[in-house]
């Protein structure tokens, strides 16, 4: 190792580094890079908590519904990961157990959590919600101070909703109960947000240009507070026609169909929607393939085998929702 690398990358930073390049019962192959990973994954934490420490509390504030909605996602999740890094460390799988934290914190905490809570337009959030925030943060800070000791100590001591005591003597909670139907919840609320971000990236579409959601669903249970709060839409429905002029996907055997834009690419739409009849060709034939394969029936879970079904059924879905859109267009 490179005599530099922990002056640059920090002890934390280094050790975070170390433990992701080395999975139980595999031999480490040292990877500089792993370091630099470690030392973002560290600032990405310290950089929430200066996030939530700029935030100021107003008494006369209401508690939105989007916070209400992700407190309550991120309470089971922080149970949940607790007993999968409980578990991993008692197999001796400390790397597993990093992937648990880094997980929590890079692809929920950071992105999603803070990004719903995060108050609009000011520095100012209700009471309820900053105080389950502090005490959500203060739960990832015990399952992150396992590999990240001395950052943590430090952002523990910094906060105000700690009051004294070392985070190496705190304890963790002795009773995780978590709902997963609430975590499954919110993951296929990841990916509705994430398909309607793609839209405005490939659409040339700012952020600030409010858009409309409607949702063709049997599901009546999204959460359409944090979809409208993360997406910026001024709408958000539910309908049992289809809606024309407007751009759809599916997800999760529901179809939703986002209006109220410009389309500034009117002449590229017909080359876009042919590239994604393409990909979901190919992308159907590549799960038909493997569900055929009797080698992963017969090793892969249940749920995987489930979730590839699942898969299958909505991208077949898709792709005749495309090119009915294509027959229309080349029509007109």
């Amino acid at each position: 190792m490179n005599r530099k690398v922990p002056l640059i990358n920090g002890a934390d930073g280094v050790r975070v580094g170390m433990l992701l390049c080395a999975p139980a019962g595999t031999d480490i192959i040292f990877d500089e890079q792993q370091c630099l990973q470690g030392r973002n994954f560290v600032n990405k934490l310290w950089n929430a908590y200066k996030l939530i420490n700029s935030w100021t509390v107003d008494n006369n504030l209401q508690q939105p519904t989007y916070s209400q909605q992700a407190i309550e996602w991120f309470t089971n999740l922080i149970s949940y990961t607790q007993l999968e890094i409980e578990h991993n460390i008692e197999n001796c799988r400390m790397s597993d157990a990093l992937h648990n934290v880094y997980e929590l914190i890079w692809d929920n905490f950071c992105p999603y959590y803070l990004e719903i809570i995060k108050p609009v337009d000011s520095k100012k959030i209700d009471k309820t919600t900053m105080e389950s925030t502090n005490i959500i943060f203060s739960a990832i800070l015990k399952f992150a101070h396992l590999f990240i000791p001395f950052v943590t100590e430090e952002i523990w001591a910094r906060m105000k909703y700690n009051s004294s005591g070392l985070l190496a003597t705190s304890k963790w909670d002795c009773n995780p109960i978590y709902d997963k139907y609430i975590i499954d919840q919110s993951e296929q609320l990841k990916c509705i947000i994430s398909k309607i971000r793609k839209f405005r990236t490939d659409y040339k579409i700012s952020h600030k240009e409010s858009l409309k959601l409607i949702i063709r669903s049997n599901q009546r249970t999204f959460k359409i507070d944090i979809i409208k709060k993360m997406c910026n839409l001024s709408l958000v429905e539910y309908t049992d026609e289809l809606v024309e002029n407007s751009y759809s996907f599916i997800e999760y055997s529901s179809e939703f169909f986002i209006t109220g834009y410009i389309n500034r690419q009117n002449e590229n739409l017909l080359d876009n929607i042919i590239d994604r009849i393409e990909y979901f060709k190919g992308f159907i034939s590549k799960i038909e393939e493997k569900l055929k394969n009797d080698s992963f029936i017969n090793k892969a879970p249940e749920s995987i085998i489930k979730r590839e079904k699942q898969k299958l059924e909505d991208s077949k879905s898709q792709l005749l929702l495309l090119q009915e859109k294509m027959r229309t267009i080349t029509n007109e």
